[in-house]
């Protein structure tokens, strides 16, 4: 039992490698954003109020058979009083099988450990286990939980048909038909206030209690066939009932996004060169880049690389680091470096153009090593400080030569690739204002070559004099590890 235990845990361990790993590297390197005490780096502790603000409530337990008892962390545990009653046929009648016996003992660690902070069972683990803080939500445990449910459920459907356990099955028909009774009784004697599936819930009961009452008079087929309707019927009314057209008018906000700004979506695509765009949130609440495919500075996101947070973001100087070409909102909100350039009315969404924006790929031909990142900020903020002229390192001093003339263009850009072209007159930095990450690969004109990280957060190459291609590729070591283990 030992070694079947050690090497289904080895096969766990593998097939989550393609994830973890990865994972694993990124949360080194990131900053999380949370409730409490964020951001927060991989060796900082996570406040106990994440667990506790994202635990499955107890009322969240009466969702596992009966709809609309609430979400948590944008999940719910609902498998309807059918499932419900089924895996509870399972584990009464068929208790000497041993996946019954362990699938119960997952559903209730499982259930528990939801709970979260609700039980103290949650906090001392919590407080014991290493990393464990790390995942935040403890309701994601539902999936475990239902996971188990399901299974159960799947034994009970064999005994239901069967028609083993008879009189088990005739007590768990009756508690479903008493819960449909009382549903029903606090909707029309009480005046509770119950949604349309909630009432549908309290017919399935109904319904089953009848099935059961009868089953013995029916097919094994017609009795399959039946538990299967009952199921869908609640699995509908909750799942895919809700689901709204798209052409509806007040449906779907997000999908109807996709389409809202395409002219100005339209517009940034026939511009000439790479663009990065910076949007104000509260005009266009939504993460533009990412739903039309066009780069852009920020966004909805609960982590991002440590290395992006070593200066304030909004200063010009920043701003011009990370080649920001245009702005995205109704109004500018430095018109001293914004002009409009696509736009109608006054309260619509208009794009302004920043007037000196510093190209994606450029060269420059002076550095300055600082001995540590707290040191950014003094030279970024700084208005003297020209980042045109003047990339900064982080302890790694760079010999360039001096000359202008350079020509740097990108030829070719991707999420997982970027191509440049340079003609260099002498030795000098090309910078590429992308995320500087583990994992990127630089070659010149296909010999391999360091990469540097400027500004604390771009990746930058040495090039000679001449004319080269440069071309980035992202080659993850942990990605290959991890989907090699898998």
């Amino acid at each position: 039992r030992f070694l079947v235990a050690a090497v289904s845990m080895t096969i766990m361990a593998l097939i989550a490698s393609a994830q973890m790993i990865p994972t694993f590297e990124f949360g080194r390197l990131a900053r999380r954003w949370g409730p409490a005490n964020g951001p927060v780096g991989w060796n900082d502790p996570v406040a106990y109020l994440s667990s506790s603000i994202y635990s499955l409530t107890p009322r969240s337990l009466a969702g596992l058979a009966l709809p609309g008892q609430g979400t948590n962390a944008d999940s719910s545990a609902f498998l309807g009083i059918v499932a419900m009653a089924l895996a509870a046929l399972a584990i009464a009648t068929a208790w000497r099988l041993r996946p019954v016996k362990w699938l119960t003992i997952v559903a209730i660690g499982s259930g528990v450990f939801a709970l979260g902070a609700f039980t103290p069972v949650h906090g001392w683990l919590y407080a014991t286990v290493p990393m464990l803080s790390k995942a935040r939500v403890p309701s994601r445990a539902i999936v475990i939980l239902d996971f188990a449910l399901v299974i159960l459920a799947a034994f009970g459907v064999d005994q239901f048909l069967r028609r083993h356990g008879l009189v088990a099955a005739r007590r768990i028909a009756n508690i479903a038909a008493a819960v449909g009774a009382l549903i029903l009784a606090a909707t029309i004697v009480f005046k509770v206030d119950t949604s349309n599936e909630t009432v549908l819930a309290a017919l399935v009961a109904f319904a089953f209690f009848a099935l059961q009452r009868n089953r013995e008079r029916l097919s094994k087929p017609l009795t399959a066939a039946l538990l299967l309707f009952l199921m869908i019927t609640e699995w509908h009314a909750t799942f895919t009932k809700p689901w709204q057209s798209r052409y509806e008018d007040n449906a779907q906000p997000y999908a109807r996004g996709l389409r809202t700004h395409r002219d100005i979506v339209e517009y940034l695509n026939q511009q000439p060169g790479p663009t990065r765009v910076r949007v104000n949130d509260h005009d266009v609440p939504a993460n533009f880049g990412d739903l039309h495919g066009i780069d852009m500075h920020e966004g909805y996101s609960a982590a991002t690389t440590a290395n992006l947070l070593h200066y304030g973001r909004h200063t010009q100087n920043a701003q011009r680091i990370f080649a920001i070409t245009h702005y995205i909102a109704k109004a500018p909100d430095m018109p001293d470096v914004l002009e409009t350039v696509f736009g109608g009315r006054d309260d619509a969404v208009k794009v302004f153009r920043v007037t000196n924006p510093l190209p994606r790929a450029r060269a420059v031909h002076r550095v300055e090593s600082i001995p540590s990142a707290a040191h950014l900020g003094l030279y970024v903020d700084n208005p003297q400080f020209d980042p045109a002229e003047v990339a900064l390192t982080i302890n790694d001093p760079i010999t360039l030569e001096s000359c202008t003339g350079d020509a740097v263009r990108v030829e070719a850009h991707a999420p997982n690739r970027v191509r440049i072209k340079a003609d260099m007159k002498c030795r000098g930095l090309v910078v590429l204002a992308d995320t500087y990450f583990p994992g990127w690969q630089a070659t010149i004109d296909g010999n391999p070559a360091p990469i540097h990280e400027a500004y604390g957060a771009l990746r930058a190459v040495v090039v000679e004099a001449g004319p080269h291609e440069i071309d980035y590729r992202f080659r993850p070591a942990s990605v290959y590890l991890g989907a090699g283990l898998s």
